[in-house]
């Protein structure tokens, strides 16, 4: 991401319908991504493998209860290592979001634990990295992209590849301009996460910032 996130966009006639919609739109997969789609080889080349950090809102939707949660906060990434979700609002906390470990802190209490064998956390949390870092290669290795992009913003759909993945993720839904603006995760209970992000910045992070993963 020399800006952020991975692509899935709308052309010509369909653009507006998307567009005039958000990143809830099914129809954005009745557009597979094609190996010659010249809007994604653009997309793609305005990322970058950097370091990066964003405000972020963070709106939880519990299908069974018609609820939603709203948190706000901090987010990191640091390539290889993890993200770290630095929550302000509604109360601190946080998480960071590693390869082979997730660890939680609320107040004084810390929670370490070990999902090396979970093999749908695990693709999943690569999953999100990936899609910070504009690493698209192992993002086509474990999803069937889909994209669409019109008048500056896109759209990317990422659906598991993977049988055990699929039964609980069911799709994920990028939507950007110059940096990735959102992210959405359905889950097939009906559930769903939706990121919105501002203030995005790809840099190299600071000594107080890279502490954060040392907890």
């Amino acid at each position: 991401m020399s800006r952020i996130f991975p692509v899935v966009l709308f052309f010509c006639c369909f653009a507006a319908t998307v567009f005039s919609a958000d990143i809830y739109d099914e129809s954005i997969y009745s557009h597979p991504l094609q190996a010659d789609d010249s809007g994604f080889e653009t997309v793609k080349n305005s990322f970058s493998t950097s370091s990066m950090t964003a405000d972020y809102i963070q709106i939880k939707t519990i299908k069974s209860l018609d609820k939603k949660l709203e948190s706000s906060g901090r987010m990191i990434l640091l390539p290889g290592t993890g993200i770290a979700w630095i929550t302000e609002k509604p109360y601190a906390s946080k998480m960071i979001v590693g390869r082979n470990s997730m660890k939680q802190q609320v107040g004084s209490r810390i929670i370490t634990m070990d999902v090396s064998g979970n093999g749908i956390y695990l693709s999943i949390a690569e999953a999100l990295e990936s899609i910070f870092a504009g690493d698209f290669s192992r993002l086509e290795d474990v999803f069937d992209l889909y994209f669409v992009s019109s008048g500056g913003g896109w759209f990317l759909g990422l659906v598991p590849k993977d049988s055990n993945v699929k039964s609980f993720v069911h799709s994920i839904t990028i939507g950007g301009s110059v940096s990735i603006d959102t992210v959405l995760m359905r889950e097939n209970s009906g559930d769903s996460i939706l990121y919105k992000l501002k203030n995005v910045e790809q840099r190299k992070l600071t000594a107080d910032e890279e502490k954060e993963f040392s907890f």
